[in-house]
């Protein structure tokens, strides 16, 4: 059927003469348009006489039967689209396959974000069909964003209908919003609350007080700007969670909340977080629990796959691991840890993981010489190079600028992650820390590295560090510590190799007759770090400050480009990423090979070159 439709100009439901009636039926192009159908599209007629031809005013019958004219019009375009996408590939999806399409919109779209309110919501606007299989789908509506105000709640509510509900608290600010979460809890699935402040912990309480027969998740957290962590244990809301009335929570995430620990149910749980900040520790939010009480947690939960545990390890007991055997959480896929140093170490020791389990660690050192790093480095490299184990690939290292003292290891894939921060580096040096590091974790099989650091390490120092990584062929170095790294990556490893002259039978003849001299190959220049470097990022770089050899940076690049492309394996790809240079700077690093070169409108100065 023909999809083009006629204008309002063009009288498609009768022609008018005067004193004469003559009705013309609609146009149809597809022969498959039920009659039935042809039938709804005609609306009323109007009078026989028009009124504003002969110059009186139109009369109220005549507007109103004109205005149902326009209305069946409307409705004969509207009906026309929905027959012409019923010939679309899209409509012939069943409905369940459409239905499960914007179950995965709605995964990638939410609705209630900032930027995009609607989300996935927006799909119900696109066709009457599409709009139909949304409003059936009563599991699409179970998520309740108090964010987007109370009349979206209730409208997502009742077309939830039974579902169970996923609950997200952001937003909730009067007692009326709390109160619609109280009486809907009994058919909710998940409850998460992220912005809680202190006038929040009177609703806090009831809702912990109540029955939660089929919730699933929690997820409460503080507002990190508090001055202290909400202490729970005084509050009187029974021995348990919920009152022990909640048989399916299975994840908890609690945010700056000091609780009993018996408060926690035992033998379901598959997803622990508890969540501290680093100022908590010293305010004694840790001594809310003893170690006796956290193992017992642990052991009673063996099936747990995701722990953490952030600045609320209480103080070890250092012959805890040697009096009680190691507790196996054979599931566990990630673990995180911040704390003192020593509470670290002991629960590392006091626990059994599977080889793939990812850590992220923040240790905060309590010995007076940084020696808590001795403790904890070999059960990480025990742990990464423990058989059965991926073998590192790729690894970053972050330390952000010396006055945050803050260093950081983690991994792409198989992530440990090592993080000492100030209270660390009071005790210990920065560069003997990175030095230990390197030496500890078995770093030989990375191939790629990205480096973050300010420019506190010289030379010598990268090349000790990363003698053993000789299979990297992918290196990314962001900051001022490029200088430093770059110098270190340009040191000789053994003489050139000698000059490759091409044999006399094999030199190629003039037009004229005669020969060619000899074609001399440059040498291959063979180089201590990283002999198969193929690859080289540097971003977030001043390239026109010097480096301590007085040598511009912009020199230094082009200098490290030009020598790397001349190795081996030379570089077959150099990407330069927010770095500051002069235009012919740009233009002679473009030189190099084929390049792409993108301005910045601001200052027309070059702000990515990518070489190809």
């Amino acid at each position: 059927m023909s999809s083009t439709c006629h204008s309002e100009s063009t009288p498609a439901m009768s022609t008018r003469s005067r004193g004469k009636k003559n009705t013309v039926k609609p146009e149809s192009d597809d022969a498959d348009v039920p009659s039935s159908l042809l039938d709804s599209w005609r609306g009323p007629s109007v009078a026989d006489e028009d009124p504003v031809n002969d110059g009186a005013l139109p009369s109220l019958s005549s507007m109103a039967l004109t205005e149902e004219s326009i209305s069946a019009a409307i409705m004969r375009v509207s009906t026309l689209k929905s027959h012409r996408n019923s010939f679309l590939p899209i409509s012939k999806l069943p409905t369940e396959l459409l239905s499960r399409v914007f179950h995965l919109h709605a995964i990638q779209q939410p609705h209630g974000e900032k930027d995009d309110r609607l989300g996935w919501i927006v799909a119900s606007h696109v066709c009457r069909r599409w709009r139909q299989v949304v409003l059936r789908d009563a599991k699409l509506w179970r998520g309740i964003y108090f964010r987007m105000g109370s009349k979206w709640v209730a409208e997502m509510i009742s077309r939830a209908g039974v579902t169970l509900l996923d609950v997200e608290l952001e937003g909730a600010r009067t007692p009326d919003d709390w109160n619609t979460i109280f009486n809907h809890l009994h058919h909710t699935r998940s409850v998460s609350a992220q912005d809680l402040s202190l006038g929040s912990l009177r609703y806090v309480i009831r809702l912990l007080s109540m029955a939660a027969p089929t919730l699933n998740a929690l997820d409460l957290q503080f507002l990190p700007n508090l001055k202290a962590p909400i202490d729970f244990r005084e509050v009187q809301t029974g021995t348990k969670v919920f009152g022990g009335r909640a048989p399916n929570l299975s994840e908890i995430t609690l945010g700056r909340l000091v609780h009993p620990w018996d408060f926690l149910p035992r033998g379901s749980l598959t997803f622990l977080h508890l969540i501290y900040q680093k100022r908590d520790l010293r305010k004694g939010a840790s001594n809310a629990v003893s170690w006796d009480n956290l193992m017992s947690i642990i052991s009673d939960n063996t099936n747990i796959r995701s722990l953490a545990l952030e600045f609320c390890l209480p103080p070890s007991s250092p012959t805890w691991s040697l009096q009680h055997q190691a507790i196996e959480l054979p599931r566990l896929e990630c673990l995180s840890l911040g704390g003192q140093g020593i509470s670290v170490y002991s629960l590392l020791a006091s626990i059994k993981y599977p080889p793939s389990a990812r850590l992220r660690i923040h240790s905060l050192s309590t010995q007076p010489t940084g020696a808590d790093l001795y403790f904890i480095m070999p059960l990480l490299a025990a742990h990464v190079g423990a058989p059965g184990s991926e073998p590192l690939r790729s690894a970053w290292l972050y330390v952000p600028d010396t006055s945050a003292k803050t260093l950081e290891i983690w991994t792409r894939e198989a992530l440990p992650k090592i993080s000492f921060d100030d209270s660390f580096f009071n005790n210990c040096d920065l560069r003997t820390v990175l030095r230990e590091v390197f030496f500890m974790l078995p770093l030989a099989n990375l191939e790629f590295l990205r480096i973050d650091a300010p420019n506190v390490f010289d030379t010598e120092d990268w090349t000790t560090m990363l003698r053993r990584c000789t299979l990297v062929n992918d290196i990314e170095i962001k900051g001022h510590g490029f200088s430093s790294i770059a110098e270190a990556l340009l040191r000789p490893a053994k003489s050139p190799s000698t000059t490759v002259t091409a044999p006399v039978s094999a030199l190629a003849m003039t037009p004229t007759g005669t020969v060619d001299p000899p074609s001399v190959t440059k040498p291959a220049l063979k180089f201590l770090l990283f002999p198969g470097l193929t690859c080289l990022s540097v971003s977030n770089v001043d390239l026109t400050r010097k480096t301590a050899k007085n040598v511009p940076g912009h020199d230094l690049l082009e200098k490290l480009a030009t020598r790397r492309m001349r190795s081996d394996k030379p570089l077959s790809y150099v990407n330069i990423f927010r770095c500051k240079f002069g235009p012919t700077r740009a233009q002679k690093l473009a030189k190099i090979r084929r390049a792409e070169i993108e301005l910045d409108e601001d200052d027309s100065e070059p702000e990515d070159i990518t070489v190809i």
